[in-house]
């Protein structure tokens, strides 16, 4: 999944998910379930980018799943 690492892993664990193994990336559902890139916006630029509700079970779907 382009950009995973970019838009949903944080800061902290980039290197981690960088060197782990695809059937390990269960270790970072709470960056998916949970991602800090709709806060962040929301911080910026106010009700302009609304923060979903959590969990986000599509995106576990989507990226933990396929």
């Amino acid at each position: 999944m382009p950009l995973v690492n970019e838009l949903v892993i944080g800061l902290p664990d980039k290197d981690k998910f960088n060197a782990s193994r695809p059937i390990d990336d269960g270790q970072f559902l709470h960056y998916v379930t949970n991602p800090f890139l709709p806060v962040l916006l929301n911080t910026e630029f106010g009700n302009a980018a609304v923060i979903p509700a959590s969990p986000r079970n599509d995106l576990v779907a989507a990226f933990l799943t396929g």
